[in-house]
């Protein structure tokens, strides 16, 4: 057990660090996160769950947002492939104008929780349309009109049942 050098009481642990950089984030207090994401750093900067938290905090609180980019993408590439991740990467690809990855990562996403909260209302935000239903007519043709109006139907009420 780790202590700190100046009172006796034990070290908060990566996994603590990580939960107060969360509960700060969550409650709107995006310094008090990357201050915790960073000490979590100082404990384990090989972690990909610091790496993902601190690519995002990099980006949207310190402005680095090469560094910011770099560390969400080695999470992913590390292992940490889960909703969550793929969020961090896709706000961090939005926030850098590269919308193309960012609705790469919010699909590989929603591949793994469709109902993730943040990549839901980011898939709207980036307003991503599905291809045409019929691919040799124009979007714009009225029978491609119909046949995504009803997708779009038998979709979301297949999603709502």
């Amino acid at each position: 057990m780790r202590h700190s050098a100046h009172n006796g009481a034990p070290a908060p642990t990566v996994e603590e660090q990580l939960a107060a950089g969360d509960a700060a984030w969550d409650r709107g207090d995006r310094a008090t996160a990357h201050e915790a994401w960073r000490a979590a750093q100082q404990l384990d900067g090989n972690d990909p769950r610091v790496l993902s938290r601190l690519g995002l905090s990099l980006t949207l609180v310190a402005r680095d947002e090469y560094k910011g980019v770099a560390f969400c993408e080695e999470a992913v590439r590390r292992g940490l492939v889960d909703a969550d991740a793929l969020w961090r990467l896709a706000v961090v690809y939005e926030t850098t104008f590269q919308k193309e990855r960012a609705v790469r990562a919010v699909r590989q996403g929603l591949a793994i929780d469709t109902h993730h909260p943040g990549l839901v209302s980011m898939i709207e935000r980036l307003g991503v349309r599905r291809p045409p239903v019929l691919s040799f007519l124009k979007r714009s043709h009225p029978l491609n009109k119909y046949l995504g109006m009803l997708r779009h139907r038998l979709l979301s009420a297949k999603e709502r049942a």
